[in-house]
């Protein structure tokens, strides 16, 4: 089985990830919390962006802003 057929979002409505209301955020993050593959998932939506994409969506339990700090922070800690 892959990381996406695990996922805690596989049965729940992608527009609840792309609500960027304090209660959506708030609701996608609580979804990603109980998901057993949230670090599979971060990690997937990381690779797949090229340093000035646009990114949209709560994805393994972060924002757009907190992906990209931690995008950030792990370039560094591979210098």
């Amino acid at each position: 089985m892959t990381w996406r057929e695990l996922a805690a979002c596989r049965d729940v409505d992608t527009a609840v990830f792309f609500d960027y209301s304090e209660k959506g955020i708030e609701t996608a993050k609580e979804v990603c919390a109980g998901c057993e593959v949230r670090q599979e998932c971060l990690d997937a939506r990381l690779a797949e962006l090229e340093p000035h994409d646009l990114d949209f969506g709560v994805w393994g339990g972060m924002t757009p802003a907190e992906r990209s700090r931690e995008a950030y922070e792990r370039q560094n800690l591979q210098r």
